[in-house]
């Protein structure tokens, strides 16, 4: 409203005082000053601020196109002998005749045929039910892990008689485990 008074009162301003004296920016003095000329005769209507959300959807898939993606998903299946994705489903509409007569919007990106195929039901939704697992009493139960363990035999043919720790172990630091030859012996005989 101060900006139509200010447009009145002083119609020599440039566009770039009316912003400086209104605190705005150049882009929103050209913006309200266009409406203002659009509303003639000039009402309350033309105060109001208009909606964003667009008026036409101009790449909306229609039904046609839906059903055809999901009829080729089928075909696909039977003709492949396997259940094909999106990238064949969109390489075979794009070659559709029937289509191609009608002139609709065809989708350019599988995001849209995977969002089709699920909406549709073809795609199953992954549930992933969460079982907590029931932790024991403190000290009553302990887990070892044993996943690189070297057999007895393997140090008899090891000159040294040291055995390296595992691979985890090594990260932190490297030690290594001396084992006398008479203990050797006894694990290889017995």
């Amino acid at each position: 409203m101060r900006l139509f008074q200010l447009r009145r009162q002083y119609p020599d301003w440039t566009l770039a005082h009316l912003a400086h004296s209104l605190g705005r920016s150049l882009s929103w003095v050209k913006k309200w000053l266009k409406r203002f000329r659009e509303a003639e005769p000039p009402s309350l209507a033309m105060f109001r601020s208009r909606p964003r959300v667009p008026t036409r959807h101009p790449f909306q898939v229609v039904p046609l196109v839906r059903d055809a993606i999901l009829s080729l998903r089928d075909e696909l299946k039977a003709r492949y002998g396997r259940v094909v994705g999106a990238k064949p489903i969109l390489y075979h509409l794009h070659h559709d005749p029937v289509l191609r007569q009608r002139a609709v919007y065809l989708p350019r990106s599988t995001r849209t045929i995977w969002r089709i195929l699920k909406e549709a039901g073809r795609i199953p939704t992954r549930v992933h039910e969460r079982h907590p697992l029931e932790r024991p009493e403190p000290m009553q139960h302990w887990e070892m892990d044993f996943g690189q363990v070297v057999t007895p035999w393997s140090f008899c043919r090891s000159s040294t008689g040291e055995l390296p720790f595992s691979s985890i172990h090594r990260r932190r630091h490297t030690t290594t485990l001396k084992l006398h030859c008479w203990q050797l012996r006894l694990c290889c005989c017995a």
